[in-house]
């Protein structure tokens, strides 16, 4: 069961959008909230595969390849939880296939 991160900047009922199969929490349920990006990836990389943001500047800010996850970006017009449910899908479709160290861009455009 991959297990997933929802970071600070992402809605936590997003969670709720996401197949059962997956274990997916939020930063605030673990006690992070307001942890910076880069302690935020290593402390992360102890108990998840995969953290989840907005936050587009993350990748270029820190090297997620030196981490034991990967990181899933949305790129979406607005932080809405019904934008960011449209990301699920595309998501879920490709986390399998995401090896650690990697990042993966879910764009989302006005019109999904």
């Amino acid at each position: 069961m991959k297990r997933l991160l929802l970071d600070e900047c992402v809605d936590w009922r997003l969670k709720r959008f996401f197949s059962p199969k997956y274990s997916v929490r939020a930063v605030h349920e673990m006690g992070w909230q307001g942890v910076r990006n880069g302690e935020l990836l290593q402390l992360a990389a102890h108990s998840f595969d995969v953290l989840i943001t907005v936050d587009k500047r993350l990748p270029e800010q820190h090297d997620v390849s030196q981490h034991s996850l990967s990181v899933v970006v949305i790129r979406a017009h607005n932080n809405r939880l019904a934008t960011l449910a449209l990301a699920v899908p595309h998501i879920e479709a490709k986390l399998e296939d995401l090896q650690q160290g990697e990042v993966l861009y879910v764009k989302l455009d006005e019109n999904n």
